[in-house]
This record gives structure tokens, C-alpha cells and sequence, in this order.
């Protein structure tokens, strides 16, 4: 998508482009809890109807991969919070 990743799938901005290089573990440990953090909000602000855990947990991952923007024009979201789901 032309923009430049680390650790587990951050995004870098354009501050953290310019002066990150390398980094450790714990870093990259940091920086996807952070980021997980940001998608599981998303979820909670933008989802209107209940959701099991499984759901939930999927919905982070999905955030995470596309981002919370996207996440948010998806038709994924609007049908969801119609409720137009299938059962399994």
C-alpha cells in the first residue's frame, strides 16, 4: 500500500519513518499492543450490536489489517450494525 511497516504491521508515520530503523522486541511488542489497543476501541465505538468474543476478537484483527478508517466506510460495519448477519 506504499507505506513503510515494522515489527508486526505498524504503520509508520512520517515522524517515526524518518528516525526508526531498527528495533528490538520489546519494541515491536509495544508497538502491536498499542496498535491492537487502537483497533479494539475502534470496535467499541463503532459497532452497535452484541458481539461474542469470537466476533469481537475477529473484528479487532480486521481493524488492525485494514485500519480503523477503512473499517469505518466498510460495508462490513454498516451491515453488522443492521444486524444482517447469518447464523452459524
Amino acid at each position: 500500500g506504499g507505506k513503510l511497516t515494522i515489527g508486526y504491521g505498524h504503520v509508520m508515520n512520517d515522524e517515526e519513518s524518518a528516525s526508526i530503523e531498527r528495533i528490538t522486541n520489546e519494541h515491536a511488542d509495544q508497538l502491536l499492543r498499542n496498535d491492537i489497543k487502537v483497533a479494539e476501541e475502534a470496535v467499541l465505538e463503532l459497532v452497535s450490536v452484541p458481539l461474542t468474543q469470537h466476533q469481537f476478537d475477529a473484528l479487532v484483527s480486521f481493524v488492525f489489517n485494514v485500519g480503523v478508517g477503512a473499517f469505518a466506510q466498510s460495508t462490513l460495519i454498516k451491515l453488522l450494525n443492521n444486524n444482517d448477519i447469518k447464523s452459524s
